[in-house]
């Protein structure tokens, strides 16, 4: 069974402020963030508004990009969610894997 969501509309910042310590560490010791690791770490590194901005002006598949890698990033979290929603509902449910693209 597949079950897909789509995401229309999301808020970069504040995905942003919030992840981009925990993915620059999840793709440190990997070799998952490709060309996009460097300006992730830019973008860390930067104060909050000012990473806000320059986010801003990235061109959408860029936003995007950045969005799915850190969202890879907490795939166990969300595992564990869709785990605990079901169990808080007494339902039997075992997700094997949590895929994310464009």
């Amino acid at each position: 069974m597949e079950l897909r969501i789509k995401i229309d509309k999301m808020d970069y910042g504040g995905i942003l402020q919030q992840a981009i310590p925990v993915v620059l560490e999840k793709l440190g010791t990997s070799h998952g963030g490709g060309k996009m690791l460097p300006l992730l770490r830019r973008l860390g590194d930067a104060p909050a508004g000012a990473a806000r901005t320059a986010l801003n002006v990235l061109p959408q598949e860029m936003k995007d990009r950045i969005a799915v890698l850190i969202l890879q990033s907490y795939k166990e979290e969300l595992v564990g969610m869709i785990h605990d929603f079901a169990a808080r509902r007494g339902i039997e449910v075992t997700v094997s894997d949590i895929e994310l693209k464009l």
